[in-house]
């Protein structure tokens, strides 16, 4: 039963505002009612207007469209609502329509009762379904973050149900989350797990995670209105829509596509369009060609952008400052180091001044099997043979462990700075990569290079990509290259890159800037996030074993507002270690741990065999090392865990 219902919805001026993109690529070929596709939403309305429980109902085929239909509902918010009956739940169609090659939105929403119970009255029926739970007080959520994601994918149906937000604070009260913030929830939704597996019938829990990652930006956007949570909603509700398609694309090679690329899984949906070729040969071709390089299209673009004075980093070791106002303010890792340009042998790999640095060395020559199958990286490194860097960078935050063999992620990003009079350099390691890429898009008005495996890697760190596989590389101005392994992270840097006004990251209040000696050739700092600490298992994994000792355990060392953090730094010999927190019996177990890493041996092959090496002094809530170790070849894996990225080997 349809009732009648007035919505201002701007659609047409946000397509004009913000969709610069709405153009979908085509070969020139395709007939006009090959093309045409409906893209229709439906979604409810909170009581302030703002949309939730999006399920998407056509138009599977065409991601770009699908993109541009979401971007637009939800750039459109908030919507104004007539009274209407409060004992039901009001559904909203949304109707989106392309013909030819571009996106006409059509401003057509309409409003059905669908004899729903309201949203309060709802969201206390599945609560009470819920089996009782007793909640845990501690530093990291065990069982409690299931749960937690319970409660955010039932709030992603029932946003203005106030019970379930009461329960999910109820939770959090242990961990140290009031969820009074939007940056608790940001964190939440975050930390939901991100792998996406592109299957015809996804399983509960994939589709629980994601919406719980909605909910949790949705209620992060009600509390403030920053465009960087709507840049980060806007992704979350593209996930859903992946598993939505999944659920019913089946075999369909082009549903399954449209997936990929909205999970950014863009290797995986090149494979898929390819299959579809056949059937579907000018559709999705013109899909494919989308999102492939080619000779025709715009090389990328090598044009500096508009960065305030303020801004910009200096060509020289210490002009590293200026790039703190890029980062995001909830980073929780800096590293910066210098970078040597000549080639290295390869024997020459174990030397301490490479193993006391994270930074990717000048590799031009493959060493084994694994490095001659993925040789391309190693011809753009080329380029910068006896060029001078002024610095490298790297910044993390949301770190997380896939599972498997190898190192954790986290979301980051690395700045390779070069010298004013190599700027020039730069562009010609973006022509050069420019060929290989897999996707490119525009974010913040920049070109972005999309890769399976980082092109190059000289002076990079990003730990191991994560579930969508891929690489981001752009050159925001000339002499600088920004290489990131999240979309979200990378527009947060453009974005703040721009900004006169953005405040620094790592504000110049942290106790760990006073333990880290900034002229060394590499120094590092963490500052944990308290809102991410609940969630951050793997990433503070060094202080979880901390707990192995048998005279202490983890009630006692590991509580809620534990306050810590750390800094490194090393000339190339002697490494300086400090180790923050109010626990000093948790110093005491992490100072015997870096004890065995500093008198580590390798030739004894075993972490319990090394010999307890040099003594640490524990004053005034920090831990101190002063140590040259006996082998270097363990410090950089330690170092590794320490700094946010799980090791499992």
């Amino acid at each position: 039963m349809k009732n009648s219902v007035t919505i201002l919805f701007l659609v047409a001026l946000a397509m004009v505002a913000f969709l610069p993109s709405a153009c979908l690529a085509s070969s020139g070929k395709e007939s006009d009612s090959s093309m045409k596709q409906e893209i229709k939403i439906s979604f409810r309305l909170t009581k302030a207007g703002e949309p939730y429980d999006l399920k998407l109902l056509s138009g599977y085929d065409n991601p770009y469209a699908i993109k541009d239909a979401l971007h637009a509902l939800l750039y459109s918010q908030p919507y104004k609502l007539q009274s209407s009956n409060s004992n039901y739940s009001n559904v909203y169609l949304y109707t989106a329509k392309n013909s030819d090659q571009k996106l006409a939105i059509e401003p057509c929403v309409d409003a059905e009762q669908d004899q729903t119970p309201s949203a309060k009255d709802l969201g206390m029926k599945e609560l009470s379904a819920l089996k009782p739970m007793k909640y845990g007080t501690a530093m990291f959520m065990r069982n409690e973050d299931e749960r937690l994601s319970e409660l955010c994918a039932l709030l992603s149906k029932n946003q203005d149900c106030i019970a379930i937000k009461n329960e999910i604070k109820r939770l959090g009260a242990g961990f140290g989350l009031s969820f009074d913030n939007a940056h608790d929830w940001v964190c939440t939704a975050r930390s939901r797990k991100p792998n996406l597996v592109l299957m015809r019938n996804p399983s509960p829990v994939a589709i629980r995670e994601k919406r719980a990652a909605a909910a949790g930006m949705t209620v992060a956007w009600q509390i403030e209105k920053s465009p960087v949570i709507l840049y980060e909603l806007e992704e979350a509700w593209c996930r859903v829509f992946a598993l939505q398609i999944l659920e019913q694309a089946k075999a369909n090679p082009l549903g399954l596509a449209s997936a990929a690329i909205l999970s950014r899984k863009y290797l995986d949906a090149r494979t898929h369009y390819q299959l579809a070729l056949a059937e579907k040969g000018a559709f999705a071709k013109s899909m494919l060609d989308r999102m492939t390089y080619k000779p025709s299209m715009p090389t990328a673009n090598q044009k500096n952008i508009q960065i305030p004075a303020s801004n910009l980093p200096k060509s020289s070791y210490q002009g590293w400052k200026p790039v703190l106002k890029w980062l995001p303010t909830d980073s929780e890792l800096l590293m910066v180091g210098q970078v040597s340009t000549s080639p290295i042998k390869l024997e020459e790999r174990n030397d301490a001044l490479l193993l006391t640095t994270l930074f990717a060395p000048m590799v031009i020559e493959p060493d084994g099997d694994v490095e001659r199958e993925n040789q391309a990286y190693m011809e753009a490194n080329k380029l910068l043979i006896n060029t001078k860097v002024a610095f490298a960078l790297h910044s993390a935050r949301t770190f997380y462990f896939g599972g498997g063999i190898g190192v954790g992620s986290g979301d980051g990003i690395s700045v390779l700075m070069l010298d004013k009079a190599n700027r020039a350099v730069t562009g010609q390691v973006m022509k050069n990569i420019e060929k290989d890429c897999i996707y490119r898009e525009r974010i913040e008005n920049v070109d972005i290079l999309c890769f399976e495996k980082l092109p190059f890697t000289l002076g990079t760190f990003l730990g191991s990509t994560r579930d969508d596989k891929c690489v981001y590389v752009c050159m925001p101005q000339d002499g600088v290259l920004l290489v990131a392994n999240n979309s979200c992270y990378l527009q947060e840097t453009l974005r703040r890159m721009k900004d006169e006004n953005s405040s620094p990251a790592f504000d110049d209040s942290l106790p760990e800037w006073n333990y880290v000696d900034k002229n060394m050739p590499f120094w590092a700092l963490r500052h944990y996030d308290k809102s991410y600490v609940p969630f951050d298992v793997h990433g503070m994994y060094e202080l979880v074993t901390a707990t192995f000792y048998p005279d202490q355990d983890e009630e006692s060392l590991l509580k809620k507002n534990l306050e810590t953090g750390l800094t490194f730094s090393s000339d190339g010999k002697t490494c300086y270690l400090y180790i923050i927190s109010n626990n000093d019996a948790l110093l005491k177990n992490l100072g015997r741990r870096w004890q065995g890493i500093f008198g580590y041996d390798y030739e004894n092959e075993a972490l319990e065999k090394a010999r307890l090496k040099g003594s640490f002094e524990i004053k005034d809530g920090v831990l101190t090392f002063v140590e040259v170790p006996d082998d270097y070849r363990i410090l950089p894996l330690q170092l590794l865990v320490s700094l946010g990225y799980f090791v499992a080997i």
